[in-house]
C-alpha cells in the first residue's frame, strides 16, 4: 500500500490493473534487451559450430604448411652450419652430432655450429644426413617415415655441394 499526495491510500493492485496517475504504463525495455541478448547467444552457438566445422580442414592444412615451412627453414639453417663447418674444417662432418661438438680449428679454438641436434618438426626424429659423391644430402622422410608422400608425409631434401 502507498500513500498518495492527498493522503489517500492506494493499493498496489490498482497499479497492476493499469490504473496509473499519468495514464502511462512503465517501460520494460530492460527485459527486451535481455531477451535479445539470450536469443543472439542461442543463435550464435550453432553458427560458430557450423563455421568451425567448415574451416576445420583449412586449419589442418595451415598447420601442415607451417610444419613443412619450419622443416625447410631448419634444413636451411643446418645447411648453413654444414657450409661453415666445411669452410673452417676443410671437410664436411662425419655426422650431424659433429656440428655440436666439432674438433678444434687449426689455431686451437673450437666453434659450435649448432646448439642442439636438429629434429624435424613433424615427428621429432633427427634429420637424415647422407654423404653422396660430391655432395651431402640433408632431409627427412615426412611423418610416415617412408620415402614418398604428400602433405605431412612429404619428403624434403636439401643437397649441399662439396665444393
Amino acid at each position: 500500500m502507498n500513500e498518495g499526495s492527498d493522503g489517500s491510500v492506494r493499493h498496489d493492485a490498482a497499479r497492476a490493473e493499469g490504473a496509473y496517475e499519468d495514464g502511462q504504463r512503465p517501460r520494460r525495455s530492460g527485459l527486451w534487451i535481455i531477451a535479445l541478448i539470450l536469443l543472439g547467444c542461442a543463435l550464435a552457438v550453432p553458427l560458430v559450430g557450423i563455421f568451425a566445422g567448415a574451416f576445420d580442414f583449412s586449419l589442418e592444412e595451415r598447420i601442415e604448411e607451417a610444419h613443412v615451412g619450419r622443416a625447410k627453414a631448419d634444413l636451411g639453417a643446418v645447411s648453413a652450419a654444414l657450409l661453415m663447418f666445411r669452410e673452417l674444417q676443410g671437410r664436411f662432418p662425419e655426422d650431424l652430432a659433429e656440428l655440436m661438438d666439432p674438433p678444434p680449428i687449426a689455431d686451437g679454438q673450437s666453434e659450435v655450429y649448432l646448439a642442439k641436434p636438429p629434429e624435424d618438426p613433424v615427428t621429432g626424429r633427427l634429420y637424415l644426413y647422407v654423404h653422396e659423391g660430391k655432395s651431402v644430402r640433408l632431409g627427412f622422410l615426412g611423418a610416415d617415415g617412408v620415402e614418398g608422400g604428400t602433405g605431412l608425409d612429404e619428403d624434403i631434401w636439401v643437397t649441399v655441394p662439396r665444393e
